[in-house]
C-alpha cells in the first residue's frame, strides 16, 4: 500500500511571468508513486489528486474546458470566484463542484487569505483544452500550445471549385447542467448512518457525488462520474463498511 502524509508533499510554485497566475501544488499522485502526466496506460492512477494553494488576487490557470477530462474541487479553506457559465460565483470553505467535459471554468482568489482546494481529476487516454480568453489550445499530450483555424478536409490538397461551401461550424456543446447544480455545500448535507446487524460495522458519510449529480449505478457518460466522492466518519472501536 503506498501511503504518505500531507505535510510530506512538498508545495511546487508555478507562477506566470507577471504573476496572474499562482499558485503551490502538492501533488498527491505523484507522491503515492504515479508517474507524473500518465494515467493508467503509462503506469500511473485512473485520477490525479493534488491540493493548490492560490494567494490573494491569482488564478490557478486562464478559464480553459476540457474535451475529455473531469473536474472536481474541495475547497478545503479560504473564499474565492468560480467562472462559470459566463458569470462569477462565490465560493467558500466547504464547497465542493464538477466541471464536466466541455464546461469553461477558471478558478480565482478574490479573497483575502490563501485559497486553498483539493482538485481531483481523471485522466483520460487523450485530452484537449481550449482557452476561450485568447482563443488558444494546449493538450500535454501533443506539447505546448497553439492555435487553430478550421478548413474543410481537401484544403490545400486541390484548387477548391468555385462557390465551394465554408468549413461548417463546430459542433454544439453537449448539454452540461449550470454551475449550480454543479456545487454543494459540505455543511448543508445530511449524514447517513451504517450499522451492520451485529454492529461490528459502523458508521456515517455523505454521498458527495450523488449530491452533484451523479448516479452511482451508471457509468460514465450514461449519468454517472468517473469518481465516486463521500465524505465518513467512523465511531471510536468500530470498522468502516466495507464498500467492495
Amino acid at each position: 500500500m503506498h501511503r504518505t502524509h500531507l505535510s510530506a508533499v512538498p508545495e511546487e510554485e508555478q507562477r506566470s511571468p507577471r504573476g496572474k497566475f499562482h499558485s503551490f501544488c502538492r501533488n498527491l499522485s505523484v507522491a503515492l508513486g504515479a508517474p507524473r502526466g500518465a494515467g493508467t496506460w503509462g503506469g500511473g492512477h485512473p485520477f490525479d489528486l493534488q491540493i493548490r494553494r492560490l494567494p490573494p488576487g491569482a488564478a490557478v490557470c486562464p478559464l480553459h474546458l476540457h474535451y475529455t477530462q473531469w473536474e472536481l474541487f474541495v475547497v478545503r479553506s479560504g473564499s474565492g470566484t468560480v467562472r462559470a457559465d459566463g458569470q462569477r460565483h462565490a465560493i467558500t470553505a466547504g464547497d465542493v463542484f464538477i466541471h464536466p467535459p466541455q464546461a469553461a471554468h477558471q478558478l480565482i482568489n478574490t479573497g483575502t487569505e490563501d485559497l486553498e482546494v483539493l482538485i481531483i481529476a481523471d485522466n483520460p487516454p487523450f485530452d484537449l483544452c481550449y482557452y476561450p480568453d485568447s482563443d488558444k489550445w494546449g493538450s500535454r499530450f501533443i506539447g505546448g500550445s497553439f492555435r487553430m483555424q478550421r478548413c474543410t478536409y481537401f484544403d490545400g490538397e486541390e484548387e477548391p471549385l468555385p462557390g465551394a461551401p465554408q468549413p461548417a461550424p463546430s459542433f454544439p456543446p453537449p448539454a452540461i447542467p449550470p454551475f449550480a447544480r454543479r456545487r454543494v455545500a459540505i455543511d448543508a448535507l445530511p449524514w447517513e448512518n451504517f450499522d451492520s446487524p451485529n454492529r461490528k460495522f459502523r458508521g456515517d458519510s455523505k454521498q458527495l457525488s450523488v449530491a452533484l449529480g451523479a448516479d452511482p449505478k451508471k457509468p460514465t457518460g450514461l449519468g454517472g462520474h468517473p469518481f465516486d466522492l463521500e465524505l465518513g466518519k467512523v465511531p471510536p472501536g468500530f470498522s468502516s463498511q466495507c464498500s467492495g
